[in-house]
């Protein structure tokens, strides 16, 4: 059976699948390993699965707000192989993401999971600010603490809010409380304005586009974190959605290189090949994305990148 052929035969076999129970809030979830799960990447004192899931996109009912109980089915399949780290923000999906992320969470065991967030620095206008977002996001999401915490989008504009306010302080505080696990920043800026935020405060891990189709410009901002020494998250591994809709031309590329591979697998495994990133968060909009990209990952199976294929990938960029 190949990749393809697993896939279809997964959805209608998901449907079939013993419902979990829940043992109530301090036990959560059972959770049964499906398989051998997906590969890892080390982060300081654990592993990471270097594929996640990323709430700015999320399944959408026909009314135009999150299914939920796609949503629950959807972690349900990646929790049990290995994909338990999940991120979102104060804006995402006009606001809801926190609290629907947080709502099915919290079947699971909070030492089972990790959990993103991130300071939003547009609505920040004081130092108290910080604390109180901080506060009322703990509550959306359920959580007694996030394992990993952001300041949101640093760039040009908001660069004055994040001096100003000394929002990088303000985290501190929190962190020191033990709420804050991880802190980092996540950056959609000039090179230039990253040089200076990088270098001047000891962040933990940074998260930034990343893929195949804006190599060509954000590749310096890659390279300016890796000499930091400051682990990558990628967010847009797939542009997107652009790289799972290739024109023709570009398609038939791949097609020829590997007829196995989907056009999501073949951009997903080439963000894998940076080194210095230790996840990926894939808008993953429907069971289908999640068990296709948990083949991708999947322990036993995943193919490394190779300097051929970065060449393909070059190629195919230039006709995007």
């Amino acid at each position: 059976m190949n990749r393809r052929e697993f896939i279809i035969n997964s959805l209608f076999a998901i449907a079939g699948m013993t419902v979990l129970g829940v043992t109530g809030p301090s036990q959560g979830r059972e959770l049964k390993q499906a398989g051998s799960g997906v590969v890892r990447r080390r982060f300081q004192n654990m592993e990471l699965p270097l594929l996640s899931v990323g709430g700015e996109r999320l399944p959408t009912a026909p009314n135009g707000r999150i299914d939920m109980a796609h949503l629950e089915e959807m972690i349900d399949y990646g929790m049990q192989n290995g994909v338990n780290l999940f991120d979102t923000a104060w804006t995402y999906f006009g606001g809801e993401s926190e609290a629907a992320l947080g709502r099915v969470l919290n079947n699971y065991r909070r030492e089972s999971f990790h959990l993103c967030n991130k300071s939003p620095l547009y609505f920040i206008n004081s130092r108290d600010d910080v604390r109180r977002f901080f506060d009322r996001q703990l509550e959306r999401c359920q959580v007694d603490f996030f394992d990993f915490y952001m300041a949101h989008n640093i760039n040009t504009r908001t660069q004055n809010t994040f001096y100003r306010f000394n929002v990088y302080e303000e985290l501190t505080k929190i962190k020191e409380e033990g709420l804050i696990k991880h802190l980092g920043f996540s950056y959609h800026g000039t090179e230039e304005l990253l040089q200076r935020v990088a270098n001047e405060f000891p962040w933990e891990f940074s998260l930034i586009q990343l893929n195949y189709r804006n190599w060509i410009n954000s590749h310096r901002n890659y390279e300016v974190l890796e000499k930091a020494n400051i682990p990558v998250i990628a967010i847009t591994p797939l542009g997107s959605g652009a790289l799972t809709r290739l024109r023709d031309s570009a398609a038939a590329i791949l097609r020829n290189y590997a007829p196995q591979d989907t056009q999501a697998s073949f951009g997903l495994r080439w963000v894998s090949g940076r080194q210095n990133v230790v996840s990926m968060l894939s808008g993953m909009t429907n069971l289908w994305h999640m068990q296709e990209n948990v083949e991708t990952f999947r322990v036993g199976s995943f193919r490394p990148w190779t300097p051929e294929e970065e060449n393909i990938a070059a190629r195919v960029a230039t006709m995007l």
